[in-house]
């Protein structure tokens, strides 16, 4: 039985942490990792995305969420779901007028949003195209 390297407490080879001091006992392989240099954090979604690949996300969405595959799309609308407040983001930044569509028309998929979207639209209808303001 290896020993703790933090306490050196007796610890069994299958235990990721110490039972004595709560020391992890296995180094994850992202700890050798580290983020490129030009990301100001650890979070890749924190980085800038162009434009066009937000619209072009948002456009692959629409098709899977309103496809013929109605597990996947079942499954996406469930992602969409959960990921609500991202399209909120979309549509109030202002950054793409299309990705903002895509992202309104997919939170109207969402069943028992539409309070909150209603509500929404009145405030952020200039970032919207003319055809949903």
């Amino acid at each position: 039985m290896p020993d703790c390297p933090e306490c050196g407490g007796p610890v069994e080879a299958t235990f990721h942490y110490c039972p004595w001091c709560s020391a992890p006992q296995r180094r994850k392989l992202v700890q050798f990792f580290h983020p490129h240099e030009e990301l100001e954090s650890d979070h890749a979604a924190a980085a800038p995305v162009p434009a066009e690949h937000r619209r072009q996300l948002m456009l692959v969405l629409h098709a899977l969420a309103n496809g013929e595959q109605d597990d996947v799309a079942e499954e996406c609308q469930e992602t969409i779901r959960s990921g609500a407040w991202l399209l909120y983001e979309e549509i109030s930044s202002g950054r793409n007028i299309d990705a903002a569509s895509y992202a309104y028309e997919l939170l109207e998929l969402i069943e028992g949003e539409s309070n909150r979207l209603e509500d929404f639209h009145a405030a952020v209808r200039q970032n919207l195209p003319s055809d949903l303001q």
